[in-house]
Order: C-alpha cells, then structure tokens, then sequence
C-alpha cells in the first residue's frame, strides 16, 4: 500500500503543476489570439465560405455588427447567428409586406447560379416551415451549427499551437516531467507537501468556480478573489524557484547552457508538452479524481488508528 499511496502522491504533484502550466499556455494563446484577431479572422473566412452568394454577402456587408467580417478590417470575433439570419432574409428581396413561404421559396430559386448557401436555403424552406418566422429560427440554428463545425479548424490549429507553446513553457521553466517525477517520488517531505497543497485546492475551487475562472481573461481572472488559487497556480509554476513550487526541480538556478540540454532533460520537456496540451479542464478533473483517491486510501489507515 506504501508505494501505491506515493505513486497517488506523486500523480497528484505532477496534476497540479501540469494544471499550472496548462492555464498558462491558455493565457498565452489568448494574448496571440487577441493580439492577431485570429479568432475574428478564422471566423471571418468561415462566414465567406459559408455564404457564397453575392447578394446575401453584400446583405451581410452592410451591417455595422458584421461588415468587418467581409471587408478585411476583423474587429469582432462572435457572430451571433439570430442576427446573421435576420439579416439574410433581407438579402433575399421579399415582398415588403406579410411575405409568405411561398415568397421565400420564390426569392430563394431566383437567386443566380448553383452555389451552396442556394441549396441549403433551398432545402430548408422546403422542409416543413410554416411561415418566415419559423424559417428564419431554422435558418438561425443552421448558421449556428454550421459555425461551430468550422470551428473545429481553429481548435485544431489551437492545439497544434498549445503543443509549440507547451514545449516552450517546458524549456522556459525547466519543467521536465522525468526530473519532477523522480524527485517526489524520492524526497517524501516535496511529494507530502505538494499532495497536501493539492487537496487545499481543489477544497477551494469547486467545478463551477473552476469554469467561470477558466472563461475569464487573465486580467479579470487575477482581480477575481475567488479565482485567486488558480492563479497561485500559475505562479507557481511560472516563478520557479522564487514561487510556492519552489521545492521542486522547477524553473532555472542560473541561466541555462548547451549541457543542459542532454537526452533525458528533451524527453521530460516533450512529456511535459505533451501532458499540458491536454489543457487545464483536462489536469482539473485528473486532480480531483486523484484527491477522492487519496481520501480512500487514507480512510482505512485511519479507521485502524481509532481500533487501536
């Protein structure tokens, strides 16, 4: 039971530093993100594949809220989809008057070519909507869907970049996954501590706290008191040996050289690349499992104490 309880600890030393490490690549890619708009421009191309007709696009254009989605100046990154539908209906030149789904029908079909918003357009008036009303929330709820299938591009390049910036971190900060591992697993008194630290944490920041903190930029994140031990975190992660972390095998004593860079130290940062990319939800949830474990662990040592 001896090593099974340190190899808990250790699991829950390294979760909560893979933790730290993972909401600081998230702040990271959000500063990129906004620096670059590059969730605006993502979005930007989606809306231009999406809607490839001229007369629903130039529709499109004219709104203040989404012009700069179509002429190159990115300023937003959020379409909201009621909008986007409202304003394609305009595109459509229906009758100024009470337009009926016949109307709709019409306007559709006499729309140019054979691109693909026609067809879609096409098959969703004809599926069953009884009026422009309910048409317009179908049209809504297709243009929502429609969005966040594309953007599974941009998480996809987002996680290629959380990889990039991980390993960055990992050099950064020397957080080599082989060297932090051996260490708690030797030294009883960094594995205890760090364990323990760990479940004050996860006492202090429950699911839902976990998720509002998370959604917040790093800004209003720090200025949130009850998203403070989440950003103790980070810091400890990111201040090395000067932060609460400072026990560990993190972070440099003095500027690094060739010869640090050997085999194992490489293969520790891509491990530790590697484990923070799955992101801080991923190392919250781990952390959690591995205190109730640790909490069954323990009760029956404590039960045997009170028998004696």
């Amino acid at each position: 039971m001896g090593d099974l309880t340190a190899w808990v600890d250790v699991a829950l030393g390294l979760s909560i530093v893979f933790l730290g490490s993972s909401l600081f690549v998230t702040i990271v890619n959000e500063f990129i993100a906004q620096t670059f708009t590059l969730r605006g421009r993502q979005l930007a191309k989606h809306l231009n594949e999406l809607f490839d007709e001229p007369a629903i696009t130039s529709a499109l254009s004219k709104s203040p809220a989404l012009a700069s989605f179509f002429n190159g100046k990115v300023k937003h990154s959020y379409a909201d989809p009621n909008l986007v539908a409202r304003i394609l209906m305009q595109g459509l030149s229906l009758p100024p008057i009470v337009p009926s789904m016949t109307d709709v029908v019409a306007a559709v079909e006499a729309l140019p070519g054979t691109t693909s918003v026609k067809t879609q357009l096409l098959g969703l008036a004809k599926s069953g909507a009884t009026d422009v009303a309910a048409f317009t929330r179908d049209v809504s709820a297709w243009v929502d869907q429609s969005l966040k299938a594309m953007g599974e591009a941009y998480k996809k390049q987002t996680q290629w970049t959380s990889l990039l910036i991980g390993l960055l971190i990992a050099v950064a900060f020397n957080v080599n996954t082989i060297a932090l591992t051996g260490h708690l697993y030797r030294d009883k008194g960094a594995r205890s501590a760090l364990a323990d630290m760990a479940e004050q944490f996860v006492a202090k920041m429950p699911q839902d706290v976990f998720d509002q903190c998370l959604a917040m930029v790093d800004d209003a994140r720090r200025k949130e008191q009850k998203c403070a031990p989440l950003t103790a975190v980070v810091d400890g992660v990111t201040e090395g040996p000067d932060g609460s972390l400072g026990n560990l095998p993190i972070g440099w004593l003095s500027a690094p050289t060739f010869d640090d860079v050997t085999l194992t130290a490489v293969v520790g940062w891509l491990l530790t690349a590697l484990a923070i990319s799955l992101g801080a939800s991923f190392w919250f949830d781990a952390l959690n499992r591995m205190v109730n474990m640790r909490h069954g662990m323990q009760r029956p040592e404590v039960e045997d104490a009170d028998k004696r």
